[in-house]
């Protein structure tokens, strides 16, 4: 279809909107900070810190303060490669909703920390997907973006399990008009 293009999003670009959206969910990191420090912390080589390729972030605990990566080399390539439409509002709204998941995500994963869980006892379930570390994150992070708008909540949905294109973005920018 004439006019298609991938989101092609810097690493610079994600940076930033991750910066506005900690600004954003203040409340939140400062209820976390009331009982442990945060440090957040930009990723963009992959030189720093190993992770698998389908890491987009990861949240830990050394000593007394707690830390999260966002891993944006990781991130850069799965927001490029699945949105792919001629509104360049979509784009931009599907990289906003999308890494604002992935905040709020790894804000409940601190919040965990700080409220007891050990990577020892997060480890000990191999599974990803019925880990209830994990279940309690996701549903955090979905509850919080589906406050803020139903649709963003379908666009979380979607980007998680398809991607946008052009048999379905004419749905997608009615959605967020």
């Amino acid at each position: 279809m004439a006019g298609m293009t991938y989101l092609n999003v810097s690493l610079e670009e994600l940076q930033i909107e991750l910066e506005h959206l900690i600004v954003k969910h203040q409340g939140i990191i400062n209820r976390i900070e009331e009982k442990c420090k945060i440090n957040f912390n930009f990723e963009v080589n992959g030189l720093n810190i190993y992770k698998p390729y389908d890491t987009m972030a990861c949240a830990g605990r050394d000593n007394e303060e707690l830390e999260v990566f966002f891993l944006l080399h990781h991130i850069q390539p799965y927001l490029n490669g699945i949105v792919t439409t001629r509104y360049e509002r979509l784009k931009r709204k599907a990289m906003t909703v999308f890494l604002e998941f992935i905040l709020l995500h790894e804000l409940k994963h601190l919040d965990q920390f700080c409220r007891g869980m050990t990577m020892e006892e997060y480890k000990e379930i191999h599974s990803y997907k019925d880990n209830p570390y994990e279940i309690e994150a996701n549903s955090f992070a979905m509850n919080e973006i589906e406050e803020d708008s139903k649709s963003n909540g379908d666009l979380i949905k979607f980007l998680l399990g398809n991607n946008i294109n052009n048999k379905n973005e004419d749905e997608w920018i009615q959605k967020i008009n």
